[in-house]
């Protein structure tokens, strides 16, 4: 493993002292707000002390208990603080003594001796990168030669192709290394043809490791400005970036039959000009099942999820060097994931979300991003939202009153009742049909259509077309 320092390469020492006496003062805090917790419990042995009258203030044993109780947790946490201090002053130390004088960190970089460093460590140690920032990896990756570059990509392709803050291009070359890797570990079926595809570049993979259950896919490509030959444009600059975030059970196997990249793929194609949307199907982590135990409903999902996936946002900042806007579409719990992120920072022109579960209770909407929720109205996903208790369930749902723009999909209600057919009788005449005006409640039905509504939203076809066209004008509008 890294060292402490290594571990968080990259950081600016000055932003680091200035969190340092941030901390500093809110640890003097705590400490004062102890002293007045415990003084509560001396007011509760003798009021009069403190202005108190006997009979304005009743303190049991048990209360006094409380009171001291509560000093000693806030004065451990003001100790936690202050212990934090004086690791963040050995990082402070440890950055400084890195940066030479012309290739500090003022300017962002890493000095040529230090990424060397790091490097060898790196091509021994699969965890040497952990823990680092995006940022701090591309800025090492930058501060190697050519050849300790592709030495890296070519021999660690298991690092390369799933470290955010390696260049997509070399994530992308190095997974062809991953695929050509597992085909020859004896891949067969559909994640043979899969693969096949990756290592003939019909197919882009910015992450690919399937023990950990990664994948992200490319549709398209990104250009940060027009690419012309001799005066003409032969590839327009990318307008528009999409994320697209699957839900419930997403796995590989989705991936390997290209059914989950379909929606992404329609985006792209839609584009207007041609080729102006890239698009990324994410599933860098295990996703959740409906496992009753441990599956979908317990919500730290979207925090393991939702953490990988701001990462990856992250690094994708790096490379949107254009500066195209970023539409994040969800469906399902990949709306909490996408909630999730925006918690811990990650920013979105726009969020789509597709019969979304929707977000935990610590989630608020961004004043600078814009919202839009696509539900069937029988949707079975609206019998599970607004629920959070103790851990399980999503408890702010896609809705107006949360922000969202809701928008009609055109599906019909589910039927609640099934008309019981007409009854045909053979007679020597020919057959006779007799009327039944009869109707009996249809709960099956109801069940059928409610599920397939769920999953119809993210479908391509001709039945779903017309959603397909509203999400585009959204993208279009934003990135045009």
């Amino acid at each position: 493993m890294c060292s402490l320092g290594s571990s968080n390469l990259g950081l600016n020492p000055a932003v680091v002292a200035h969190q340092s006496n941030t901390i500093h003062s809110h640890a003097a805090m705590l400490n004062g707000i102890a002293a007045e917790i415990g003084q509560t419990g001396q007011a509760s042995r003798a009021p009069g002390l403190f202005g108190l009258l006997p009979g304005n203030l009743i303190m049991t044993g048990g209360s006094i208990l409380l009171a001291q109780s509560a000093e000693a947790d806030v004065r451990a946490a003001a100790a936690s603080a202050t212990d934090l201090l004086g690791r963040l002053s050995a990082v402070i130390a440890e950055q400084e003594a890195a940066s030479s004088a012309g290739d500090g960190y003022s300017t962002g970089a890493m000095s040529a001796a230090k990424a060397s460093d790091l490097y060898n460590q790196v091509m021994t140690n699969p965890d040497a990168l952990d823990g680092m920032t995006p940022d701090a990896v591309k800025r090492w990756f930058e501060g190697l030669t050519p050849a300790q570059q592709d030495a890296f990509v070519n021999g660690r392709p298991e690092i390369a192709g799933n470290t955010n803050g390696i260049p997509f291009d070399r994530r992308i070359e190095a997974n062809v290394l991953n695929a050509q890797q597992e085909l020859a570990n004896g891949a067969t079926g559909d994640q043979k043809d899969y693969l096949e595809k990756v290592v003939a570049g019909e197919v882009k993979l910015i992450s690919y490791s399937p023990d950990d259950n990664r994948i992200i896919e490319m549709v398209g490509e990104y250009y940060p400005e027009n690419v012309e030959v001799d005066g003409v444009v032969v590839h327009p600059r990318t307008d528009d970036i999409i994320n697209y975030v699957p839900g419930t059970n997403a796995d590989m196997e989705g991936f390997y039959k290209e059914e989950t990249q379909d929606l992404a793929r329609a985006i792209v194609d839609g584009a207007n000009p041609p080729g102006a949307t890239v698009a990324f199907v994410y599933k860098d982590s295990p996703f959740p099942t409906f496992n009753p135990l441990t599956g979908v409903a317990k919500n730290d999902w979207s925090e393991s999820v939702g953490g990988a996936y701001h990462e990856f946002n992250n690094a994708l900042a790096l490379e949107n060097t254009g500066g195209a806007p970023v539409t994040s579409i969800e469906h399902s719990f990949g709306s909490s994931a996408g909630g999730n992120a925006e918690i811990r920072g990650s920013n979105f022109e726009n969020r789509i979300v597709l019969a979304g579960i929707g977000m935990t209770d610590d989630w608020t909407a961004n004043k600078d991003t814009t919202y839009y929720s696509f539900t069937g109205q029988s949707d079975i996903i609206r019998a599970a939202r607004d629920v959070q208790v103790d851990g399980l369930g999503y408890g702010i749902p896609p809705t107006s009153e949360n922000g969202f723009n809701e928008i009609d999909t055109g599906f019909a209600p589910a039927p609640t009742r099934w008309n019981v057919p007409d009854v045909s009788v053979g007679t020597p005449w020919g057959d006779i049909e007799i009327p039944v005006d009869v109707s009996v409640p249809d709960p099956i039905g109801n069940f059928n259509d409610r599920m397939d509504q769920h999953s119809r939203i993210t479908r391509t076809n001709e039945e779903n077309q017309v959603n397909v066209d509203k999400m585009l004008a959204i993208i279009e509008k934003s990135g045009r």
